[in-house]
């Protein structure tokens, strides 16, 4: 069974322009794994879950640490909904903390707990015109980490200092320091990504 609920929040400073592609492509992630849509909610900006708490969350000014961000998320969780997950669409620069220093990354996730992605932060060498399937492609990949694409006991897969990715090129799931030009929005995710997609939801039951 998959997760009982996801929930998407935007901070302060996204345009609804990047917010609705990156949900877009949130949507389009999950479903061709098959989450059922009505399990989808958004939440209005002036209830974001960090509210009054993003000190916390900063290692300094101007940025989000992924892993505490993500623990504020699990602390929402609830007896009556033990599997909430948030797909954060955010403004702030996001680091994820390696060893004894801060990676930038464009996004972040944690396999059936929470994702979050940067839609103002954006590669130099991005054309405007790319701006839209870039969000899309972002939070596909992003998503893909929340379903559990790229476990630790894969073996067909590259990891690095940014985490495990899939070894396939064409895949969405690749390592993402590039945009995909020619990705197949159809079929984003090889059927390597897919399979433990599926495995990932089969567990759960």
């Amino acid at each position: 069974m998959a997760p009982r609920r996801l929930k998407i929040a935007r901070e302060v400073g996204v345009n609804l322009f990047s917010f609705n592609y990156a949900v877009l492509g949130l949507r389009n992630a999950l479903d061709i794994v098959g989450f059922p849509t009505h399990n989808i909610e958004v939440v209005p900006s002036q209830h974001l879950i960090w509210k009054n708490k993003v000190t916390g969350c900063l290692r300094r000014a101007g940025l989000v640490d992924a892993t505490m961000l993500n623990d504020l998320c699990l602390s929402r969780r609830t007896p009556e909904c033990p599997d909430l997950m948030y797909f954060l669409v955010l403004s702030t620069e996001i680091v994820y903390h390696v060893g004894d220093e801060d990676s930038f990354c464009y996004g972040a996730a944690f396999a059936e707990q929470n994702a979050m992605v940067n839609v103002t932060q954006l590669p130099e060498k991005l054309h405007p015109g790319d701006l839209p399937t870039y969000i899309i492609q972002l939070a596909m990949h992003e998503t893909g980490h929340l379903l559990g694409m790229t476990p630790p006991d894969r073996v067909e897969c590259v990891e690095s200092s940014c985490g495990i990715h899939c070894a396939s090129k064409g895949c969405v799931m690749s390592n993402y320091v590039r945009f995909l030009r020619n990705l197949d929005i159809v079929r984003p995710f090889c059927e390597t990504c897919l399979r433990y997609a599926r495995k990932m939801k089969r567990v759960q039951k």
